[in-house]
């Protein structure tokens, strides 16, 4: 079995960090497997194991390297016996590219969007549609389902991470959320709950909305807590260093996932987050306290003191439901559904 795994670059996010963990444990487990990456762009290449093929389109370099590139790719297309593709943009850009080359292959498009509202076109466009769509929560599922695609064959992969072997610390110190600077994020609200609970935070996260980091800041200034907020712009794994924090936050509005309460599994890290994603999904009748309908102050204020006194296995409940070796089964399914 020849795999291929295509996504547009390889930033601080979590479809490019499933990505590059899919690629390695698919390499680590003796699959012929090669990834694609759209653009140059982003730190995760460094984490791509060494010997695994990478070939990198670069469609923003001269015409004559972007058509060998594109020669290469175009090959290895037609050699792949799974093409699975991350991402809508890249979804919609491969299947065209395809197309327009005259390469009939069935594509896997594995979805990472949590945006139900702009419909990407190619979901109904009889030459680009996919067959294949894998969802990382049950509700995309649904989504898609609410859609009426006719021929499409959904799966659900939930994400996973790879645990890292750390250090214990016995020294731990006040609160960590990680995500890039953006609303939907709602770091507001961290920053506020913190300045309640007379704690530190910890925000690992790149600025994809300056507007918004400059609002978080003024609310820093405005609670006089200057002293008690730190932002971590540029960490490329900040799995290793969750041992240096009491407990995690996760305040996004909305979300598929998410990696980061995966992480904080993995690191038999207690969390309070808000009901969103495959996560919750999965495991709120395990971890019932660790979860907030409602983005009251109050409320989370007493959940961090419950799961404080938090008595579960988390590494448990991580390996239960998000260990490498649970996904790589679901994944192969898949992938053997498709050949067959």
């Amino acid at each position: 079995m020849k795999i291929l795994q295509i996504i547009d670059q390889l930033g601080l996010g979590g479809a490019e960090r499933v990505c590059v963990n899919l690629t390695n444990l698919l390499h680590s487990n003796n699959y012929k497997v090669k990834i694609c990456v759209l653009d140059n762009i982003g730190p995760l290449f460094k984490f791509i194991e060494k010997d695994i093929e990478v070939n990198i389109l670069d469609r923003k370099k001269n015409k004559i390297t972007r058509y060998l590139k594109l020669v290469k790719f175009l090959k290895l297309a037609k050699e792949s016996d799974i093409i699975h593709v991350h991402g809508r943009n890249t979804y919609d850009y491969v299947s065209r590219l395809l197309l327009v080359h005259g390469i009939k292959k069935q594509l896997i498009f594995h979805d990472h969007s949590s945006d139900y509202t702009n419909v990407p076109e190619f979901l109904f466009n009889n030459e680009l549609q996919p067959k294949y769509y894998i969802g990382v929560a049950e509700e995309q599922l649904s989504w898609l389902s609410s859609l009426e695609i006719k021929g499409s064959c959904p799966y659900l992969l939930p994400n996973m991470v790879v645990k890292e072997t750390v250090m214990s610390k016995s020294i731990k110190k006040g609160a960590v959320l990680i995500g890039n600077i953006k609303p939907n994020k709602n770091q507001i609200f961290a920053i506020q709950l913190v300045a309640k609970l007379n704690t530190t935070l910890t925000i690992f996260g790149g600025i994809q909305d300056a507007d918004y980091y400059q609002l978080l800041i003024q609310e820093i200034d405005n609670l006089n807590i200057k002293d008690k907020v730190y932002f971590v712009h540029d960490e490329v794994n900040v799995q290793p260093r969750l041992n240096e924090f009491e407990f995690g936050l996760h305040t996004s509005k909305a979300e598929c996932g998410p990696l980061a309460t995966v992480e904080f599994l993995a690191q038999s890290l207690p969390f309070v987050g808000f009901e969103t994603g495959e996560v919750f999904r999965l495991i709120k009748n395990e971890l019932p306290s660790f979860y907030v309908s409602t983005f009251d102050v109050d409320k989370w204020v007493d959940q961090v003191e419950l799961v404080s006194s938090n008595e579960v296995d988390l590494v448990n409940v991580y390996k239960k439901h998000f260990s490498p070796t649970v996904y790589l089964d679901k994944c192969l399914v898949i992938y053997n559904n498709i050949i067959l």
